[in-house]
């Protein structure tokens, strides 16, 4: 069995690079896990990752606390930051 890779995509919505991110990733969907998070709970963010969470705007001082926790809670590796203020 094939370990596969962990990855956060942060920012997953409607026309943001994080979304474009998470599609490119998911046609290798046998090489990847994805994660993704947004301010927003979106069925488009839903619907292109593996596993989706909530978080807080990145402009927010709680922000990078919540990155931190769901990598670490889901051995996640990688970080793709999906909008420009990250």
């Amino acid at each position: 069995m094939i370990n596969k890779i962990r990855v956060l995509i942060t920012g997953v919505d409607v026309g943001s690079v994080g979304l474009q991110v998470a599609k490119s990733l998911k046609l290798e969907n046998s090489k990847y896990i994805l994660y993704g998070t947004n301010i927003k709970d979106t069925y488009v963010g839903r619907r292109n990752v593996d596993f989706f969470r909530t978080v807080p705007s990145a402009n927010s001082p709680e922000y990078l606390d919540h990155i931190l926790e769901y990598c670490v809670e889901n051995q996640i590796k990688h970080i793709y930051h999906g909008i420009e203020i990250e």
